[in-house]
């Protein structure tokens, strides 16, 4: 080959690489001290007020996790079955964070979340798959103490179908 020169022109370094411009930024305004992954205070700036989140969107300190799998679960021709029910003790609430459930076929199954009997908007009338099993989907329904939570599957086919449902979520004292 005439030719024989190799084919990059990137400069070759030797050596430990050199920190992110950002790292070394920070490292000049710390005097040279290590980063701990504290925040450090900019002259004249006050420090936001941190408040915790709401008990149904992350579980307090002292709650009780929930994770229920109905079994498997063959649901005859027009007939329907309550899968699951979770009854919330006195003196907590709760939460039900995540939900999912499958079906032979997801046409002729109608799901439905209940508490107390009443059907729960949006999801009082489910044609669709929302979540499975091992990967349920997030959703949130808050719930009283003595709240009794049920998922029911109503079959609208004229064929049996096997059907299953999850749900998880959090008790905290009140």
């Amino acid at each position: 080959m005439p030719n024989d020169k190799p084919v990059s022109k990137l400069p070759i370094s030797i050596g430990p690489p050199r920190p992110h411009p950002a790292i070394r930024a920070l490292r000049r305004h710390t005097q040279g001290q290590p980063f701990t992954g504290e925040a450090f205070p900019l002259p004249g700036a006050t420090a936001p007020a941190i408040y915790p989140r709401p008990p149904h969107v992350e579980p307090p300190s002292g709650a009780f996790h929930f994770d229920e799998l109905a079994p498997l679960t063959l649901i005859a021709a027009g007939a329907s079955a309550v899968l699951l029910v979770v009854t919330i003790p006195a003196g907590y609430n709760a939460v039900v964070r995540h939900f999912g459930q499958n079906a032979d076929d997801f046409s002729i199954v109608t799901w439905r979340f209940l508490i107390n009997g009443a059907p729960v908007r949006p999801f009082s009338d489910l044609r669709a798959q929302v979540g499975t099993l091992i990967v349920p989907s997030h959703v949130t329904v808050e719930l009283t103490p003595r709240d009794v939570f049920s998922i029911l599957a109503v079959n609208t086919g004229a064929i049996g179908v096997n059907i299953a449902a999850r749900i998880g979520g959090w008790f905290w004292p009140i």
